[in-house]
């Protein structure tokens, strides 16, 4: 049996304990690093009776993680309880081991994906609002303060591509080889999008 559980909302954490019982117990084994491929000797039936709680810990670089996702398939079928609990872990990695696992518990904090970008992009491009200009403007001057130049150009071409609108396109261009050359030092791309900005 595994169980997984990744995320450090503390209020998530202590529902989940909640909710399972193994989570709030101590462990009887504990399995480190280099030592992951010492799971297989926990997988039959422990010979002194009842059911081991052992915890998977160190596992998460490439060595060790592969030879993790060698045994998930017994680790799921064993009667002893296998429990990975982490801070973080990329979506994909927990999506795999969720697959595997009899409980699994998503404790982390959920973001709030910036669309500024986006908004940006949209007041650009939207040749019918006779304030854009002033709207962009702010936009911009906001989103220039946390936001690097190039997440902010990717963004416009992205809306600007899905648009398919064609009298973009030359800005669509124009945009890729402003953050090339400003790559190179012979431009700057942030002056360039601030003059488009204002030439609207």
């Amino acid at each position: 049996m595994l169980i997984v559980r990744v995320g450090e909302n503390i209020d998530k954490r202590k529902d989940s304990e909640k909710r399972s019982a193994h989570l709030s117990k101590m462990c009887d084994s504990y399995i480190r690093g280099a030592e992951i491929d010492g799971v297989k000797q926990y997988l039959g039936e422990n010979i002194w009776g009842g059911v081991l709680r052992i915890k998977i810990e160190d596992w998460n670089i490439e060595d060790n993680r592969d030879t993790l996702y060698k045994y998930l398939e017994e680790i799921s079928e064993s009667k002893n309880i296998f429990i990975i609990d982490e801070m973080d872990m990329l979506d994909s990695t927990f999506k795999k081991l969720a697959k595997h696992a009899s409980e699994s518990y998503d404790c982390r904090e959920v973001k709030v994906k910036d669309t500024r970008s986006f908004d940006l992009a949209n007041y650009i491009l939207n040749n019918y609002d006779k304030d854009r200009k002033r709207k962009a403007w702010l936009m911009y001057t906001d989103l220039i303060k946390t936001e690097p130049i190039e997440s902010i150009i990717g963004a416009i071409n992205y809306k600007i591509k899905m648009s398919r609108a064609g009298e973009a396109e030359k800005m669509f261009y124009d945009n890729l080889y402003s953050v090339s050359m400003s790559h190179d030092g012979r431009a700057n791309a942030v002056i360039d999008l601030e003059k488009k900005i204002l030439s609207l």
